[in-house]
């Protein structure tokens, strides 16, 4: 689903470029035919399916474009979806070619050459679509601009309101360039990248002095505890993704899994904690999600000891309020299993868990990912085995090889995402969260140089190719790095 349809003519395809570029940077999730379609897919099924799920339709209006079949079946289109917003954006300055339609729409003048002429009509744009970004429209701190960066993420309608899933589809082509991705994942909206960033946002949220922004905060956890609701299965008590691939109940039906289970657990524990009560706002089964996980702990299964399986179920069980609840027998026992499967998995030439030549094609993909994840979700003193407190010490510090460039300056300029590529802000401020927790000797010194980087790190600039919003919600967690002033600028 898009925030916006750019329908335009090819000859006006620089304007429409520029223009979407402003109202990427500004949070939106819009389509350009020429570039938001993948090589091979079928341009116009493509073009008609982002056309019918878009929630505004931005018409550039110029003589090339009122003569364009295409762009008219477009506006007739959007013009009989009574759901639809048509924002008309006249091209230069001449009037000659003003449809007729367009007396009854309003709309806004746009000079392409005109960089702050641009801003503003992307601005005026903005406005008129709504949402997060108009609400939340001059973010002044790097707090305020990651959370706004963040919310937009959010969806608002369709099956996935509630979760964090726009940035889902980019997530899915950056570990999978180039490759088929398999149905079962691509069907996966993860409960897992949703939960990560309630419980950065809660921790944000907590600092007291956010009241401006606290209702809009407040509004986008109550469509994620809508999201969790429909993400349960209510017999079984678990939680999973929804699918079209086991037709038990219709087209919608639930297929549960553990790691999902463990993260939507936690994050009603989370939440909870945090004065919001499930029952009153109709949320999900939490005692009966208990039951389902307490039983399926004690009769384990083969898929369940997967890494990101694994290292959700040790985070879930070293919580205090799962072991006051479960008894300390059950999760040692669950624990130990976990811990034994993670250190099967763990790479040495890599530094990191689950990659090799067979993964994705290319373990550079996973490398960093991974060892951020295991190592946030393996928290300091609740590791039992020996070894994997090695395994853990190794992966922290290889990356922490990656931070520090080889020769030259010992001074850190960020984490990549992949081995070979830039500095990462995700990846960066969630390896400077994880390091804060220890700032003595030498990983003291390498957070305080991360932090000096988060600080000047041109935020503004767009998503770099692994920067997804449940890393970048670390720098929520920063708080010398979540009051840094910024000067918020659309362009």
């Amino acid at each position: 689903m898009y925030d916006a349809f750019i329908s335009y003519s090819s000859h006006d395809e620089r304007a429409a470029l520029l223009l979407k570029d402003l109202l990427r940077r500004a949070g939106y999730h819009v389509f350009l035919a020429a570039d938001s379609i993948s090589p091979g897919a079928r341009w116009s099924q493509e073009t008609t399916s982002a056309l019918e799920t878009a929630t505004n339709t931005i018409v550039l209006v110029s003589p090339s474009s009122t003569s364009s079949p295409w762009v008219q079946q477009e506006i007739g289109r959007s013009m009989r979806d009574s759901n639809q917003s048509i924002i008309p954006v006249l091209l230069g300055k001449s009037d000659e070619c003003v449809p007729g339609w367009l007396g009854e729409v309003q709309g806004v003048r746009l000079v392409a050459d005109d960089q702050s002429h641009l801003e503003r009509t992307a601005a005026w744009i903005v406005s008129r679509m709504g949402g997060v970004q108009s609400i939340f429209p001059s973010p002044r701190t790097i707090g305020q601009l990651c959370l706004r960066r963040i919310l937009v993420d959010q969806y608002e309608k369709t099956a996935l309101a509630g979760a964090w899933s726009r940035e889902y589809t980019r997530y899915l082509q950056f570990y999978y360039p180039g490759r088929e991705i398999p149905t079962h994942v691509s069907r996966g909206v993860s409960i897992t990248f949703s939960s990560m960033i309630v419980e950065r946002i809660l921790e944000y949220r907590r600092t007291g002095r956010r009241n401006k922004v606290k209702p809009l905060v407040d509004s986008c956890i109550d469509s994620f505890v809508t999201y969790l609701t429909q993400s349960q299965d209510v017999d079984q008590g678990g939680f999973g993704r929804r699918s079209q691939e086991v037709p038990v109940r219709g087209p919608t039906s639930i297929i549960v899994d553990l790691r999902h289970t463990c993260w939507a657990l936690m994050s009603c524990i989370w939440l909870s904690a945090d004065g919001w009560s499930m029952t009153e706002r109709g949320g999900p089964k939490v005692e009966r999600a208990f039951e389902w996980l307490e039983n399926r702990l004690q009769r384990p299964r083969a898929d369940d000891s997967t890494s990101w399986t694994a290292a959700a179920v040790h985070k879930l069980v070293s919580m205090d309020y799962v072991l006051r609840n479960f008894g300390k027998e059950l999760c040692d026992r669950a624990k130990e299993a976990a811990e034994k499967a993670l250190i099967g998995v763990f790479n040495s030439s890599y530094s990191t868990w689950d990659v090799g030549p067979g993964f994705l094609g290319s373990p550079e993909r996973g490398s960093i990912d991974n060892a951020l994840y295991i190592i946030g979700c393996l928290r300091e003193g609740t590791v039992q085995s020996a070894e994997l407190r090695r395994q853990r010490s190794c992966a922290i510090s290889g990356l922490t090889r990656r931070c520090v460039p080889i020769g030259g300056s010992r001074v850190a300029k960020g984490l990549p995402m992949l081995l070979s590529g830039p500095s990462d802000y995700g990846a960066s401020a969630e390896f400077a969260r994880l390091l804060e927790v220890n700032s003595s000797g030498s990983i003291g010194a390498l957070h305080g140089q991360l932090c000096e980087f988060l600080k000047m790190w041109p935020i503004t600039q767009p998503h770099g190719e692994g920067e997804f919003p449940w890393y970048h919600a670390s720098a929520l967690c920063l708080p010398t790095i979540a009051s840094v002033r910024v000067k918020w600028s659309m362009g």
